[in-house]
């Protein structure tokens, strides 16, 4: 009998690519960071749309203190003093070394466990059985 059991890791990877700020065209559906010369940012959470002189998207615009935020769906490029786009990636080699090396530390725990079971047939229950 072969019993299998494995753990499967996923490590995840965030990069940060600058974009300029006054790029012609872009389209993105991660998430984007836009700096504005007023000291204020906007997330575009599920992307954004560059066209010509201006974003657009649903975007959330955050003062500098960060304390009030307000929808935004259009900025003009010319306010805008810096881009960040965040790619989620899998690290695969990371991933793959995760997931064998915890599935080999469950197998050998398994194994010393198993190995320290003990089954016995004998003692009071089997001579209540008539079993000697």
């Amino acid at each position: 009998m072969t019993w299998t059991s494995g753990c499967v890791w996923i490590v995840h990877r965030v990069d940060v690519t600058p974009v300029a700020a006054h790029t012609d065209t872009l389209t993105t559906k991660a998430p984007v960071k836009v700096h504005l010369r007023d000291g204020s940012i906007i997330m575009y959470h599920t992307g954004v749309a560059i066209a010509a002189d201006t974003l657009r998207g649903a975007g959330t615009r955050y003062d500098r203190t960060v304390s009030s935020w307000s929808p935004v769906t259009r900025v003009p490029t010319d306010s805008v003093a810096a881009m960040e786009v965040f790619d989620t990636s899998v690290d695969e080699g990371a991933s793959l070394l995760a997931s064998g090396l915890s599935t080999t530390v469950l197998a050998a725990g398994l194994y010393l466990v198993a190995s320290n079971i003990h089954i016995s047939f004998s003692g009071a229950g089997a001579a209540a059985a008539g079993h000697p």
